[in-house]
């Protein structure tokens, strides 16, 4: 119940008029601990209806309903289960964050980090917030792999100017503001 309320509020909570303040680029670490507040948000979120929806399966082996696994051991449907489970939850990290940048909205850990992502004006052509969020998402997923891989993808985010790679590809900008 709580995970699903924590969506309804991301979600329907109106925010503040947004005052976009020019006072440089968003740094990486500001945008890397707002990724970390908006993943635990997103695993409030899933994980709690993830495990329900897993434990119903579990109900549906064993015809009675308990809020943990008595078992000991596995069965052959558990590893298609949790890797659905984990597919699901990869799947909400990225309709997370193409739908708060395609709406023009701040995610959670923007709000708190002062920072938000709109449609870049230096380029004429439209913003592509699918692609965008790809390249953010395989950024985010390269990072957590490995060092080596995380400091060279940090290394070539800036090679094309003062602008991040996902948001180049996605005719984006994050500018700071005050809300």
């Amino acid at each position: 119940m709580i995970g699903l309320s924590l969506l309804v509020f991301a979600a329907l909570f109106p925010q503040k008029k947004i005052e976009v303040v020019n006072t440089g680029r968003v740094g990486i670490w500001r945008r890397i601990l707002s990724g970390f507040i908006d993943c635990l948000v997103v695993v409030t979120i899933s994980i709690p209806v993830l495990a329900f929806l897993v434990l119903l399966t579990e109900q549906q082996a064993t015809q009675e309903f308990a809020w943990r696994f008595i078992r000991d051991f596995t069965r052959n449907t558990d590893g298609p289960v949790f890797i659905g489970a984990g597919v699901v939850n990869l799947l909400s990290f990225f309709i997370y964050f193409y739908c708060f940048t395609r709406f023009q909205k701040a995610t959670l850990g923007q709000l708190v980090m002062g920072y938000s992502i709109f449609p870049n004006t230096e380029h004429e052509k439209a913003p592509r917030y699918f692609v965008r969020t790809l390249a953010l998402f395989v950024t985010m997923v390269t990072c957590v792999i490995s060092i080596p891989i995380s400091w060279f993808v940090t290394r070539i985010q800036t090679s094309g100017g003062k602008t991040y790679w996902w948001d180049r590809v996605g005719h984006t900008s994050a500018k700071k503001v005050h809300f």
